[in-house]
């Protein structure tokens, strides 16, 4: 065989194989877990606290009473005007004298278009003068820019404006509340609807609106505290005096009833209440310059556990009771007098005179209810419930994560009274004594969470015996 013919067979064959190696394949799979992380678990604690003082809150940094209509007696009589009864064809009418209420009146004028005022002053009624003029409630209402003479007289646009009131039986120091309604006379601009609102001969309250095409009531109140047995409460028109005028209905005055007293710290700097967050040296659960026997006060605490359930700790310590130095008033004569006579010392009483009672809250609504677990057996004078003293919380079992827990604490300087079958708490001021005059008692007050998972052995107690400086 021809030897160029021979190598061209060894080079085809070659590639050949080669060709045909490059072409197999083979079944295959790959699984590829990416990106494999461990990230440490977290436990993070917020507190908020809501601080109550003798019945007052502690709101926006200032005390405040909280109080509630007593509904039932309305101290203001006919307020919405049923009596007498408009009967005349035009659906109003003018009366001289109405139960209840004093006319008298707001303008001054006495002689419009050739006529003479009448000398006692008149109130207007309207008992469906025109289509889609309703009242608020009943079937009539009052105008306060009335009319001299009457809708069988055509004298128009006189200076009617009166205004009315009543001098009502009140409790001196009592809280009231004034409801009324009003409506600017349809058709007509705000400066024929003004309606002014006195307390005493006071203002409390001016109105003016623009009319529409039908009476449009508004409710609007004002609460006031008592001075005196009598309360005179008055409503007046203004504005343009020309016979068309202000609506008014459904005048009511009640009672309302408070949780304090203390009427002279309403509105007086606070602290004790503040939205959850990470205390720090501003949050300061108590934070009071006079005390005096018979004080009492409560804190509801709530505590948020975050990420994780943990088991919590209540712990006071660092208790200081100390008397202040003279250039504080400090060592007053009746207190030295308590204290035998030689001076004061350094020491104070007034954590021993001071008692508080604590408890789990359920609700967060500042009351001891029936059901909620004690976190004592009785009340404690402060120096042994606030002295270096631990609180499992949850009876020691884990709080749940992001489920919130309350705390109430409640303090009396003087002795708590516990009602087992009410769970009210009252305070008797009358055991402490002149020995605590001017003392001063700080303490800290501490909440730890720690981890539940792999925990089992936990407890507040063991926790605070090794820690308890940290």
């Amino acid at each position: 065989m021809n030897k160029k013919i021979l190598r061209s067979l060894l080079v085809v064959g070659t590639l050949a194989v080669l060709v045909g190696g490059a072409t197999m394949a083979f079944f295959s799979d790959e699984e590829v877990s990416r990106g494999n992380t461990f990230t440490s678990g977290a436990i993070d604690l917020k507190v908020d606290s809501e601080a109550h003082y003798n019945g007052l809150v502690c709101k926006d940094g200032f005390w405040a009473n909280e109080c509630w209509k007593l509904e039932g007696t309305n101290f203001i009589v006919n307020g919405g005007f049923e009596t007498p009864v408009v009967e005349h064809v035009a659906g109003w009418y003018i009366f001289g004298d109405i139960p209840g209420w004093i006319i008298e009146w707001e303008s001054t004028a006495t002689v419009y278009g050739g006529e003479t005022r009448p000398t006692a002053a008149l109130q207007e009624y309207h008992r469906g003068a025109a289509s889609g003029w309703d009242p608020q409630e009943g079937n009539q209402y009052a105008e306060l820019d009335t009319d001299w003479f009457g809708p069988d007289n055509s004298l128009n646009g006189e200076p009617a404006l009166v205004r009315i009131y009543q001098e009502v039986a009140t409790t001196p120091g009592v809280k009231y509340e004034l409801d009324y309604y009003y409506s600017p006379r349809p058709g007509v601009s705000s400066a024929n609807n003004e309606l002014k609102v006195r307390v005493d001969g006071i203002e409390v309250a001016t109105h003016a609106r623009d009319g529409g095409s039908v009476t449009d009531w508004t409710l609007h109140d004002y609460e006031f505290i008592a001075t005196g047995s009598s309360t005179k409460i008055e409503f007046a028109a203004g504005g343009d005096a020309d016979s068309i005028g202000v609506f008014l209905d459904g005048i009511r005055l009640v009672e309302m009833e408070c949780r304090s007293t203390f009427w002279e710290l309403v509105g007086e700097p606070c602290g004790g209440t503040w939205a959850e967050t990470d205390l720090g040296l501003e949050h300061k659960f108590f934070n009071y310059a006079d005390v005096k026997p018979g004080d009492w006060g409560e804190n509801t605490i709530s505590l948020h556990v975050y990420d994780n359930d943990a088991y919590g700790c209540m712990y006071f310590d660092h208790l200081e009771d100390v008397e202040l130095p003279l250039d504080q008033n400090g060592c007053t004569e009746p207190e030295e007098a308590a204290e035998g006579g030689d001076g004061c010392g350094p020491d104070g009483e007034l954590a021993e005179n001071i008692e508080v009672f604590m408890w789990e809250e359920m609700d967060g609504n500042n009351i001891w209810n029936l059901g909620e677990e004690q976190l004592m057996d009785d009340p404690e004078s402060a120096m042994v419930a606030l002295n270096g003293t631990v609180y499992p919380l949850a009876n020691g079992e884990p709080i749940e994560a992001c489920v919130t827990r309350y705390v109430g604490i409640y303090w009396c300087a003087g002795n708590i009274n516990v009602n087992l079958d009410t769970n009210a708490l009252t305070c008797d001021g009358a055991v402490m004594g002149n020995d605590a005059q001017t003392d001063q008692m700080t303490m800290d007050v501490r909440f730890y969470v720690e981890q539940a998972r792999h925990n089992d052995g936990f407890t507040c107690d063991a926790h605070f015996a090794n820690n308890a400086d940290n």
